[in-house]
């Protein structure tokens, strides 16, 4: 995932981070998720909040696949 994808494709460069969003919310802050998702459509440089997401995409995946 790179911050030029996420602000050009939106929320689909971030699958499956939709689809597991209820499973997130019982064990992270949605609303923490949604300011760093902010931040990456807003960011030129910071790379911090693509980290976060990036993690959380990777949960997302395992979620699902449980």
């Amino acid at each position: 995932m790179d911050l030029a994808c996420v602000q050009a494709s939106g929320r689909a460069a971030l699958w499956p981070v939709d689809e597991a969003y209820d499973q997130l919310g019982e064990r992270f802050d949605l609303n923490q998720i949604e300011t760093e998702y902010q931040s990456v459509l807003l960011s030129t440089e910071d790379i911090r909040p693509q980290k976060k997401l990036q993690a959380v995409q990777a949960i997302a995946y395992r979620l699902l696949d449980s």
